[in-house]
């Protein structure tokens, strides 16, 4: 190419746009399809109710603290889910939490968590 050319400098700036306007591009497809695959991702839609810190189901976390004896007893042990392939959970919690007569107990608490909602039924305490 000739560099006396006095189209040189038009030419040279439009090869860095068209290369830059590629780069965003393909970055702009990149994120689309990892949001695409999050959003279909029935596993996203699940765990997303649940807590990162101590992966409990704040909800039902809450619930079942605030309906103890003794509130500020309360411990959360772990919480599994089995998902029925329906848009509902079922969410079994282990906690520990002091008795009427002040002993800690260490109990299970069910549930069925509606993964499109964030809300529970079905309560069962054990």
């Amino acid at each position: 190419m000739n560099t006396n050319n006095k189209y040189y400098p038009f030419i040279k700036w439009a090869i860095i746009i068209l290369v830059i306007i590629f780069f965003m591009d393909q970055c702009f497809k990149s994120n689309k399809k990892q949001s695409e695959f999050e959003a279909n991702d029935p596993k996203g839609r699940i765990e997303r109710h649940f807590s990162k810190y101590d992966g409990s189901y704040t909800l039902f976390r809450n619930y079942i603290k605030d309906n103890l004896n003794n509130p500020s007893s309360f411990e959360h042990v772990e919480t599994r889910y089995t998902d029925n392939n329906d848009g509902t959970v079922n969410v079994i919690m282990k906690y520990r939490g002091e008795n009427a007569f002040g002993a800690i107990l260490t109990k299970y608490a069910k549930c069925v968590l509606s993964t499109s909602t964030g809300e529970f039924s079905d309560v069962v305490v054990e």
